[in-house]
């Protein structure tokens, strides 16, 4: 069931869906942005956090801080590789 905000919605910029729906929706816009002049058009899903259950379609891609200090290339953290890889699975037997 769609939440509350994406029916209510007046512009339709929100949306809700799978992953995969969601990239298929933000590679249609991103197109359609491009044939309108942006050329640096794209969609803000970095992989050094394995994506984001947010996505956004952003005009300039190339410069994601313009946008509310998006980071441009966000890593996880050490300390949580590390928690994930090691403690995480022993926390389970223990």
């Amino acid at each position: 069931q769609e939440p509350a905000c994406v029916k209510t919605c007046p512009t339709g910029a929100i949306h809700f869906g799978t992953k995969e729906s969601m990239k298929t929706l933000a590679s249609e816009r991103v197109a359609e942005l491009k044939t309108r002049g942006y050329d640096n058009a794209g969609l803000y899903d970095p992989a050094g956090v394995g994506g984001t259950h947010v996505m956004y379609v952003l005009y300039h891609a190339d410069k994601p801080n313009l946008y509310h200090g998006l980071p441009e290339n966000p890593e996880i953290s050490e300390t949580v590789k590390f928690w994930k890889g090691i403690w995480k699975p022993l926390a389970a037997v223990g």
